[in-house]
């Protein structure tokens, strides 16, 4: 590989992460819809990342968007693998919102 593309690409891999922590940002100071926008992106880009999925499932729970935001932490969790104990509790959380009897 020559030294160019691994430029390249370690650059394309710092601006997804920028995007990924700028999503996070946003979502703190309450700017949901640009959040959503960034993390969009970052699914976009990388597919394959389980971050843009967490980033978006988090803006949708700010939004009370609990069985859109249930459903895309549970592709995260595919991504990620049953190690991920934040997004297992979070699926587990909505699930019990989203299906009361779940809470049986």
């Amino acid at each position: 590989m020559a030294t160019g593309s691994k430029e390249e690409a370690a650059q394309k891999l710092k601006e997804e992460a920028n995007v990924d922590n700028r999503s996070a940002a946003l979502l703190k100071l309450s700017k949901v819809t640009k959040a959503l926008e960034d993390a969009e992106v970052v699914i976009k880009l990388r597919p394959d990342w389980e971050k843009g999925y967490f980033r978006k499932g988090a803006i949708l729970e700010d939004q009370s968007k609990y069985a859109e935001a249930l459903e895309v932490y549970q592709v995260a969790l595919k991504m990620k693998g049953p190690s991920a104990k934040e997004l297992s509790t979070k699926i587990r959380n909505l699930s019990k919102l989203v299906n009361p009897r779940a809470r049986r």
